[in-house]
């Protein structure tokens, strides 16, 4: 079963290909510790503190495609946030 990060983060990399395309995936392929599947969107985050490592998937597609990347991936997720205890929600989505 997948846990909630990986589900956040799978959330944000569809919403961003909805809205840019797929070198959202290529941009998602570069932050460390994450693994996606570029058809199915399907996220594996390698990491102890997996919150940090949604923080950098939303930097990179901040300094990619800007701030509004930030407020995208925001509202993919904000349904999910509410499950998160507020001191696990990751940074950029607080």
């Amino acid at each position: 079963m997948t846990d909630i990060y990986e589900t956040i983060s799978s959330s944000i990399i569809k919403e961003q290909v909805n809205l840019i395309g797929p070198i959202a995936t290529e941009v998602a392929s570069k932050v460390s510790n994450l693994s996606i599947n570029n058809t199915t969107f399907e996220v594996h985050i390698q990491a102890a503190n997996k919150a940090d490592i949604v923080d950098a998937l939303i930097a990179r597609f901040e300094a990619v495609f800007g701030d509004v990347s930030v407020e995208v991936s925001r509202d993919a997720v904000k349904s999910m946030i509410k499950d998160i205890p507020v001191d696990a929600v990751p940074r950029k989505l607080q």
